[in-house]
C-alpha cells in the first residue's frame, strides 16, 4: 500500500519537476540574454559619466555635435525637404511618398538643432573669449 501510494505521489510529481526544470532551464536562458545588455548598459553608463567629468571632452563633444548639427541644417535638411517634396509628387503606393511627411518632420528638427548648435557655438566662443568683441 506504501508502495502504491509513493507511486501515485510520483505519478503527479513528475509533471510538476518537468515544470519545475523547464522553468529553470528557461530563467537561465534568460539571464545569459539579458546578461550581455545589463553590462552594456553598465559600460555605457561609466561612459557617460567618465565623459560628463572630463571638461575637454565634455569640450569637444559639445563643438563637435554642435557643427555637426549646423552642417545638417545647412546641407541636409534642405535636400530632405527637396525629396520629401518630390515623394509628395508620386504615386501614394510608392514608397517615398509614404515616409514624405516623416522627411519633412525629420528635416525640420534637423534645423531647429542647427539653430540650436549655433547658438550654442556662439555663446562657447563668448565664454571661451570674453573681451573680444563676435
Amino acid at each position: 500500500m506504501k508502495q502504491q501510494r509513493q507511486h501515485h505521489q510520483s505519478i503527479h510529481l513528475r509533471p510538476l519537476q518537468q515544470i519545475h526544470q523547464t522553468h529553470r532551464d528557461q530563467s537561465a536562458r534568460d539571464r545569459r540574454r539579458w546578461q550581455p545588455i545589463i553590462m552594456g548598459s553598465l559600460t555605457l553608463g561609466a561612459l557617460v559619466v567618465t565623459v560628463a567629468t572630463h571638461p575637454t571632452v565634455r569640450y569637444w563633444l559639445t563643438e563637435g555635435a554642435s557643427i555637426f548639427f549646423v552642417f545638417g541644417g545647412v546641407v541636409a535638411a534642405p535636400l530632405m525637404s527637396v525629396v520629401a517634396w518630390i515623394g509628395l509628387t508620386l504615386p501614394h503606393n510608392v514608397g517615398l511618398h509614404q515616409i514624405a511627411p516623416t522627411l519633412f518632420i525629420a528635416a525640420l528638427v534637423w534645423f531647429c538643432l542647427a539653430l540650436g548648435g549655433a547658438h550654442a557655438h556662439s555663446v562657447r566662443q563668448r565664454l571661451d573669449n570674453p573681451y573680444e568683441s563676435v
